[in-house]
């Protein structure tokens, strides 16, 4: 059991007497987590015995007796092992303790999800209390499963619980029963959609939570598709695995699309506070109105992708520019900072993150949406000249990371100077002159009624519709739905 994530799995502990007598109560505790210092540790079987006068043997055949049970489960359908173990443990309790002197405590060792170990010294008379704890682990599916398929940026250093924080990674997995729960940890919000339809929206704080997900299905094969809604610039989430009915697993989901599209861009691409209704929120909510009303899922890059049944990338930040941020808040870090990098996060707090593997994921189009910050009201404004050498620099960069690349280049008026549709305009012009036929320009305007005089849901989907046009044009693919 070492080393297994069992959140929210079922705990039994069985309490027996020395003297063959049956069990007498069996708990069910859920979720069976234990919690030191606010962190959340497994149940990782790892006793150390303390003997002050008993026999070393005795205790070998004791441990000889636990694993023999542990290998006899292995080999029993879920659904009987904690019968079958009840009647084993009960056999080699009965034996062992008459016959035996007991040690007088155990040290019980506690692995963190983070790495941690917490020890604890437990008396014997309290360990045989319990007897022994019965873990049904059958229905924990981690992360590192091969049927589950991550889309966006994740690092992988550890593949049990892989990291993100890019706006609009998504998992999708299809998996066989009536319920499901997803264990992630990192300050979020996500929507889950079962068979197509949403089913809720899932926020995650910045501590390990099991979350349910849908129950009361009916009994068969479903997909799941779980989508990151917010912005988390400051703080990296994982993933851990799902919980599924006893006995259910995971099967082959269907193969990701081979079309692949990628947007990079700041706000307006990750859909920033697009669900609220209003400009303007009271300023001590403002934040929470932010984290709760953003949806990239909803916002034009994610729509145009799905038209076209294409897997997508969201590299978006909002508030960056090229060359400014707006505001000219944090400079040195504009959105090619992080660009290159597996995660933001780290490179905000200390300045490091693993690289992305360019190689990994090569999309046929690249949707670029850059310089809103750049020129938008309070001055200085990015400097001109310097926004076009970077724009074309990062257009070269693209070819170069990725053959035959269709390049789209958005750009939409910003007050009070309106120079990003002169300058991006011009932009592809002077690459269409230079004899590339990859590049094209689109222009959009929107009505910015959604949080702080951003594009609204209905503004994303005027967006998404004009795109839709211009990406069928330069690939030539149809409309699937």
């Amino acid at each position: 059991m070492a080393g297994h994530d069992i959140s929210g799995c079922f705990l039994y502990i069985k309490l027996s007497s020395c003297f063959s007598i049956p069990c007498i109560l069996i708990l069910v505790v859920k979720p069976p987590y234990i919690h030191q210092n606010d962190k959340q540790y497994y149940f990782p079987f790892s006793f150390l015995p303390v003997f002050s006068h008993s026999r070393f043997v005795a205790f070998v055949a004791f441990v000889v007796s636990l694993v023999s049970l542990v290998s006899l489960v292995s080999l029993v359908p879920s659904y009987t092992r904690a019968v079958v173990l009840s009647c084993c443990q009960h056999v080699v309790m009965s034996c062992y303790i008459p016959l035996t002197r007991k040690p007088d405590l155990f040290i019980l060792s506690f692995t963190s999800i983070q790495g941690e170990t917490c020890v604890r010294k437990i008396p014997f008379y309290l360990l045989l209390t319990a007897a022994f704890f019965m873990i049904d682990c059958s229905n924990f599916i981690q992360a590192d499963n091969p049927k589950i398929q991550y889309f966006g940026r994740f690092d992988f250093s550890d593949p049990g619980s892989p990291a993100f924080d890019w706006p609009g990674v998504y998992i999708r997995a299809k998996f066989e029963g009536t319920s499901c729960k997803a264990v992630l940890s990192g300050k979020n919000r996500y929507d889950a959609f079962v068979d197509g339809k949403l089913i809720t929206t899932l926020t995650v704080s910045s501590k390990i939570d099991t979350l349910e997900i849908v129950s009361g299905l009916e009994d068969r094969e479903h997909d799941l598709l779980i989508t990151k809604r917010s912005e988390s610039n400051f703080e990296v989430s994982k993933f851990y695995g799902f919980i599924l009915d006893n006995g259910k697993r995971l099967l082959e989901p269907p193969a990701p699309p081979e079309r692949k599209i990628e947007f990079i861009g700041d706000s307006h691409s990750a859909g920033y506070g697009n669900e609220f209704t209003s400009r303007e929120a009271p300023s001590e909510q403002h934040d929470s109105v932010y984290f709760t009303s953003t949806n990239t899922f909803l916002a034009y890059g994610s729509l145009t992708a799905r038209a076209f049944g294409a897997q997508y990338q969201v590299n978006a930040y909002s508030g960056r520019g090229l060359v400014r941020n707006y505001a000219n808040q944090m400079p040195g870090k504009e959105l090619l900072y992080y660009y290159d990098k597996v995660l933001i996060s780290p490179m905000n707090l200390t300045g490091e993150s693993p690289s992305w593997d360019f190689n990994s994921w090569i999309p046929h189009v690249v949707v670029i949406n850059i310089g809103i910050n750049d020129f938008q009201d309070p001055p200085p404004f990015s400097d001109s000249s310097l926004y076009v050498s970077k724009y074309h620099s990062l257009i070269s960069t693209l070819r170069s990371r990725y053959p035959s690349v269709k390049i789209i280049c958005l750009a939409t008026s910003v007050w009070p100077t309106n120079l990003m549709t002169v300058l991006v305009k011009d932009i592809v012009n002077r690459e269409k002159e230079s004899g590339h036929n990859d590049i094209w320009y689109m222009e959009y305007s929107s009505s910015n009624t959604a949080l702080d005089w951003h594009p609204s849901l209905e503004d994303h989907r005027g967006i998404a519709e004009k795109l839709v046009e211009v990406v069928r044009e330069a690939t030539g693919w149809d409309v699937v739905r």
